[in-house]
């Protein structure tokens, strides 16, 4: 066990100065964005929020937030999705304004279900993958983006919206 723990902090310590040597050639920028959202075994609609910290002009992580207001399923039955995550990104530029991008991260899903005289709530953790493709024009990018989650509640959304590059 103390042979797993050595490796595990050789390895996040490798990634640290990795990280700390891409950081000294580039200039951080620090990317909030906003739009729609859309689940699609459902088709519900909702709304994305994100914040991430861009490390370089490659990788960017940060906090997400999907909220899906409560929406017919059946005759008396309603579903609101809230989907929590930390999602990192690496970025591809394939022109000065167009670049694709896959992503992975952690999830917190809780999905409620209202029925006429009681709700039925489930939580769980997962896991995301996706990818996605911007346009930017100056500190603005205009972005589409599929993500699925991997875990008890699996589920898939296709967002778009805009994000604002704030050079730090």
């Amino acid at each position: 066990m103390l042979e797993y723990k050595r490796i595990v902090l050789l390895l996040l310590f490798s990634i640290q100065i990795v990280i700390a040597q891409e950081h000294e050639n580039q200039e951080a920028s620090i990317f909030v964005g906003v739009g729609p959202t859309l689940e699609l075994a459902n088709n519900f609609y909702g709304v994305n929020a994100r914040v991430y910290y861009g490390i370089n002009e490659k990788i960017c992580f940060g906090p997400e937030v999907s909220y899906l207001p409560f929406q017919r399923v059946k005759e008396d039955v309603e579903q609101s999705i809230l989907d929590l995550n930390i999602n990192a990104h690496y970025i591809i530029e394939l022109s000065e304004k167009i670049g694709v991008y896959g992503l992975s991260g952690l999830n917190y899903t809780k999905d409620t279900k209202r029925f006429l005289h009681e709700d039925e709530v489930e939580k769980a953790f997962g896991l995301n993958y996706g990818a996605g493709l911007h346009y930017r024009i100056q500190n603005w990018f205009f972005f589409t983006e599929f993500k699925g989650i991997i875990g008890h509640l699996n589920d898939e959304f296709i967002t778009i919206g805009t994000i604002v590059n704030i050079p730090i």
